[in-house]
């Protein structure tokens, strides 16, 4: 859904750690979602310099350590 957040946590030898990364969904499809996302860049760098646009998809496996844990609808703080 279009303004939730998409989670990823880092995982070091198959455990998670408490560092991770977050993206608003503002787009999505059947396969893909597009997020923004901060601390990135287009080369997918962890560490990178620019706040943009990423289309990701569902069935994310690690990449840079990162595995994509789930969605989180912020409305539902209300």
């Amino acid at each position: 859904q279009v303004g939730t957040l998409a989670i990823w946590r880092e995982v070091k030898k198959e455990k998670y750690t408490t560092r991770g990364h977050i993206g608003i969904v503002i787009d999505f499809n059947e396969k893909n979602f597009y997020s923004i996302e901060g601390n990135t860049d287009s080369d997918g760098d962890r560490e990178g310099d620019s706040v943009l646009v990423k289309k990701r998809t569902y069935n994310w496996t690690e990449k840079n350590g990162l595995r994509l844990i789930g969605f989180f609808d912020v409305s539902s703080l209300k």
